[in-house]
């Protein structure tokens, strides 16, 4: 699978460990593997991208680092697809680089991550969503600071495909969205595209309650 750990239908726990510099992904979930992450430094992986979770897979990932992973396709940090979803807690997922969208993650097709108390900074998507892209999902988003990210076309900070997942969309609650580039930090700026709660965020946005505006 080219990889630096490969996990099929299996939930092992991973703890400690420094996963890096592999030809491939970091780690790859695949089909109902829902491994244990905490405690890990994932980083220079390529063109794979640091943690990819493919068909069914929730994972549990916690006070990890992931950092400086490359993916040839999408999410350069995290790839989420197949109804994968990941609870991540505590991480930091910085400078990551995607040649297509989601520099830091990029989450497909139902896979509504849940990403808490998270930094997402520095990342890079040839595309669109420097940080995140959202497409026909509704992650949810707690208490994360997303900033310093750029992409080359659309959603410096966040990406959602328009009218993707309009029975939930992505979900944004006491969040710090700035400094992004494009302008636009949560891209379309459309009742469709998220919810926001309690949050600041560069430009404002159409949709939520208790927006700041403010730089922080």
């Amino acid at each position: 699978a080219g990889a630096g750990i490969y996990g099929n239908s299996s939930s092992p726990i991973i703890s400690g460990c420094v996963i890096s510099s592999n030809s491939g992904a970091g780690i790859d979930n695949y089909y109902y593997s829902s491994p244990v992450i905490r405690d890990c430094v994932v980083s220079h992986n390529s063109p794979g991208g640091g943690i990819v979770n493919r068909r069914l897979c929730s994972p549990t990932i916690s006070h990890c680092s992931i950092t400086d992973n490359s993916s040839a396709g999408d999410g350069g940090g995290i790839h989420n697809a197949r109804n994968s979803s990941p609870t991540i807690t505590d991480c930091t997922i910085a400078r990551n680089s995607a040649a297509d969208d989601g520099g830091g993650m990029y989450s497909y097709d139902y896979s509504s991550a849940s990403s808490i108390n998270c930094t997402f900074v520095g990342n890079v998507a040839i595309d669109s969503g420097g940080a995140i892209y959202n497409d026909l999902c509704g992650p949810s988003f707690i208490h994360c600071t997303i900033t310093g990210n750029s992409a080359l076309y659309d959603g410096g900070g966040v990406r959602n495909d328009v009218g993707s997942y309009p029975q939930a969309p992505p979900t944004f609650i006491n969040c710090v969205i700035w400094s992004n580039s494009p302008s636009v930090q949560i891209s379309p700026n459309a009742w469709y595209s998220a919810t926001v709660f309690s949050s600041i965020v560069q430009g404002g946005f159409v949709r939520g309650s208790n927006i700041i505006t403010v730089d922080p």
